[in-house]
Order: C-alpha cells, then sequence, then structure tokens
C-alpha cells in the first residue's frame, strides 16, 4: 500500500496523508518521552486510520455488480425544483404636478 504523507502542522500534531486520490488527517499520539511515532510505528498507526475496506468496497463495485439494475429500477429520484419566478414590482405611483 503506498501512500504520501503531504502536510504535517507541527502546531495541532496532524499530519494529512493522500492515498488514492484522497485526504486524510490524522492526529499523531505522543509517547511518554514526548515523541511522535516514526518508521514502522507511524506507518502502522496510518496504515491504521485509513478506510481500507472502503477502498476494497470501491475496487470490487468497478469490477462490477450482476444486479444493479435492479436496484437502478427502485430509484424514485427527487422532483427538479421549480425555477424562481421573478417578484412582481411594485406599482408606481405617477407624479403628480402641483
Amino acid at each position: 500500500m503506498e501512500y504520501t504523507i503531504r502536510k504535517f502542522n507541527e502546531s495541532i500534531g496532524q499530519i494529512i496523508v493522500e492515498y488514492r486520490g484522497a485526504s486524510f488527517a490524522i492526529d499523531l499520539p505522543i509517547d511518554e518521552n514526548k515523541n511522535y511515532p516514526i518508521g514502522a510505528e507511524l506507518d502502522s498507526l496510518i496504515k491504521q486510520f485509513l478506510p481500507l475496506g472502503y477502498f476494497e468496497r470501491l475496487d470490487e463495485i468497478a469490477a462490477g455488480v450482476n444486479n444493479a439494475d435492479s436496484i437502478k429500477s427502485l430509484v424514485i429520484p427527487h422532483p427538479e425544483p421549480e425555477p424562481a419566478r421573478q417578484a412582481e414590482q411594485p406599482a408606481t405611483m405617477g407624479t403628480q404636478t402641483l
């Protein structure tokens, strides 16, 4: 699994990790010696936070689902909103000359 650490916000102890085009914020824990995880420990932490099941599901769906048309046939979309009507202009009174 390849991911890229795109940003480290030192003021809040957070990294931004990119995986398969999506970005995830991960707050880094601090150990008893006031250190962030590094090396294999950081790699393990990142992998725990990435929603791998979600991406596996996307791959499975992309490969095709045999009865997707059955679900599509049940969909009743929301009606299209009516176009906004222009507010009626108030009647203007003619000017009078005294």
